[in-house]
């Protein structure tokens, strides 16, 4: 069966260019012309054209891990905002964090022909993807690469941002210093660890494993673990948590058990989504340039040509202190006492 590496070889053009022939965008038309007739020689048949569904609106597949979680609410939107200024549809798939749940989501995708696709954290393989590129539907992957595929790839600089969130709360005397990742089978959070424990070594603090927890990117999972981690003895005095959600419910947990935020535990976020500036404390936070990234992914999909080299942006995040960081506390009481 001809696929359309062989229409484009025939017609000797790129596979870019053959999709954007089925997709019924715009080219030549003498470029057109041969597309045409390289298909008809080769009898070649995508399996929607008959469909008519190349004759709806181009649509950009959204693949997220969850719909309830802020960050990604807003990444959808500054993505279908993107998409929207050159006049493509957006369609958003929910996957739960459920590898056959994404699997199935990109293989409905496949079989519409949707003009690329966008895909947080991807937790499929190359292998999944490798049918999607042959018939040269662009790819862009965020946070976590198919790897060993022709998929473009938008990373955020992890490092970075956990070791401003480690000296800024040592620069405030906090020593006993937790970190509550996300899943640690994801690259991401392995990066955020490990530049935790980097900086901290760098600054003379020795990282105490008790403070070091994962859990789930859920408010729950950051309610649950900071109230263990506050019963620990001695407790941490700053715990920085993989995102806004999980400090969200640790500032509450510290609220259930009679502690004040920062003056007796300080919280540092990850994301910077719209709530981190409203809750009470204010949320100081690490922040990823959410619409820039939801932007460049449309971009990279629309400029795609599977000659070009696979692309690899980097985006650099920003420290953003807010209230719910502060002196550490036992500083203050030494103060207090003179000591």
């Amino acid at each position: 069966m001809p696929t359309i590496r062989d229409v484009a070889r025939e017609a000797g053009v790129s596979v870019g260019t053959v999709s954007k022939v089925l997709n019924g965008r715009r080219v030549r038309p003498s470029t057109r012309e041969k597309v045409e007739k390289a298909i008809k020689k080769l009898k070649y048949r995508p399996q929607m054209v008959s469909a008519g569904l190349l004759d709806q609106s181009p649509t950009i597949g959204l693949v997220i891990p969850s719909v309830s979680n802020p960050f990604f609410a807003a990444l959808a939107r500054f993505v279908e905002d993107e998409a929207s200024r050159h006049g493509y549809m957006v369609l958003l798939c929910n996957t739960d964090r459920d590898p056959d749940k994404e699997k199935r989501y990109l293989k409905l995708l496949f079989e519409k022909w949707v003009a690329g696709i966008i895909v947080f954290a991807p937790l499929t393989t190359a292998a999944d993807v490798e049918p999607i590129i042959e018939r040269g539907i662009p790819i862009v992957a965020i946070e976590h690469r198919f790897a060993g595929s022709d998929a473009d790839l938008i990373s955020i600089d992890n490092a970075k941002g956990m070791k401003e969130a480690v000296r800024h709360l040592a620069g405030l005397q906090h020593r006993r210093i937790a970190l509550v990742t996300g899943p640690l089978s994801r690259p991401c959070n392995q990066e955020r660890l490990h530049a935790f424990q980097q900086e901290l070594r760098a600054l003379g603090i020795e990282p105490n494993p008790q403070y070091l927890r994962e859990s789930s990117f859920e408010y729950e999972g950051g309610y649950h673990i900071t109230w263990e981690l506050l019963h620990l003895d001695p407790s941490p005095t700053a715990i920085i948590l993989g995102n806004d959600l999980m400090a969200m419910g640790a500032m509450n947990a510290a609220h259930d058990k009679g502690l004040s935020v920062p003056a007796d535990v300080s919280i540092i976020g990850f994301d910077d989504i719209p709530a981190a500036a409203q809750s009470r404390p204010r949320l100081t936070t690490v922040k990823q340039s959410i619409a820039e990234v939801g932007a460049e992914a449309v971009r990279l999909v629309l400029r795609r040509e599977a000659e070009r080299p696979v692309q690899l942006p980097t985006f650099t995040t920003e420290l953003i202190v807010r209230e719910s960081t502060g002196p550490c506390r036992d500083v203050l009481v030494d103060a207090r006492v003179g000591r």
